[in-house]
């Protein structure tokens, strides 16, 4: 049986956000596709989660000698094996719950057939039809024919989550990691994340064209690498918008890895990853900006800035390829 489904979704523009931190569909759906023996050839609309693969997957192990063992503790998923199966919906739920960072309150979500319904007490409540309405962009909690449902949402909302305590005790253990992150400061640093026994920090596609032996003279990278990714990527007909721009690897460095660590940190090495490549007749890149956390290190600022590398940004013109 494969299973192929992601993490989460990202803004991309839409609503002026960008990356994922919200439950609109362009940050909370993710693809959920099940194939192998015994799975039926179509698709279900019922709502579902990635809480449910556990059960799926365990449900999917299961045969007439060998049953389902118990769970070590609670879970909340259900199976999605009978969807999987017989292709019969089950008409069941999602739920989300956001209690990190770019929100002062615990954020939920209930999607119950078509609809959607998104809670936070310093927000007013959001109520979409997704079928009707997929882009997201006619809030129902007020309309008054959809009243009733709203209020049957907030209600199981209200009798689901105690919102004032899940507040108070996320702010107590942020208080609490913020006396362990000071703690941390002197001696020898340990990640909270968890840090595979490989150097992840190492394991990024890198660039032949900022890899020369002026940058490995200059200190900047080790040595003169010439990458089978990039030189590919050029023997395929693409360009790196990049260095269309800006040739120079050395004056323009284009660093976008990683606004997470001081230059010099031993744990990491500096470097650009990020990359926006082009090809195709009447194409022309005119303008290509980096964003991130700073003035010193980016032409665009986002403050605070969310995430752990920095972002290409490139500007095309398309002319008339005939």
């Amino acid at each position: 049986i494969v299973i192929v489904t992601a993490d989460h979704g990202d803004m991309l523009g839409e609503r002026s956000l960008w990356y994922k931190m919200n439950f609109f569909e362009h940050s909370a759906r993710v693809p959920l596709i099940i194939a192998g023996p015994g799975v039926h050839n179509g698709a279900v609309t019922s709502p579902c989660s990635l809480v449910d693969i556990l059960p799926t997957m365990l449900d999917t192990a299961s045969t007439d000698q060998i049953s389902i063992p118990p769970y070590g503790q609670p879970i909340d998923g259900r199976s999605l094996w009978p969807m999987a199966s017989t292709g019969k919906e089950d008409h069941g739920e999602a739920i989300g719950e956001y209690c990190a960072e770019m929100t002062a309150h615990p954020v939920i979500m209930i999607r119950r057939g078509d609809y959607k319904y998104i809670y936070c007490p310093s927000d007013a409540p959001m109520l979409f039809n997704i079928a009707k309405d997929p882009k997201e962009t006619t809030n129902l909690a007020d309309d008054p024919d959809h009243i009733e449902l709203a209020q049957r949402f907030a209600k199981d909302i209200a009798a689901g989550w105690d919102m004032d305590s899940i507040r108070n005790d996320v702010i107590a253990k942020q208080k609490q990691r913020q006396a362990v992150y000071q703690a941390m400061q002197s001696g020898l640093r340990a990640d909270w994340d968890y840090n595979p026994p490989r150097q992840a920090s190492e394991e990024y596609v890198r660039n032949h064209m900022d890899w020369t032996e002026a940058a490995a003279k200059a200190g900047r990278h080790p040595i003169k690498v010439a990458y089978p990714t990039s030189t590919g990527m050029a023997k395929a007909g693409f360009t790196d918008s990049y260095r269309k721009i800006y040739p120079d690897e050395m004056k323009n460095p284009g660093i976008t890895w990683s606004p997470a660590y001081k230059v010099g940190d031993p744990r990491t090495h500096h470097d650009r990853i990020d990359f926006v490549y082009f090809k195709g007749k009447g194409l022309e890149v005119k303008d290509v900006k980096i964003l991130g956390e700073s003035k010193e290190n980016a032409d665009l600022v986002v403050s605070p800035y969310p995430s752990d590398h920095r972002a290409v940004v490139a500007t095309f013109t398309l002319t008339n390829a005939n």
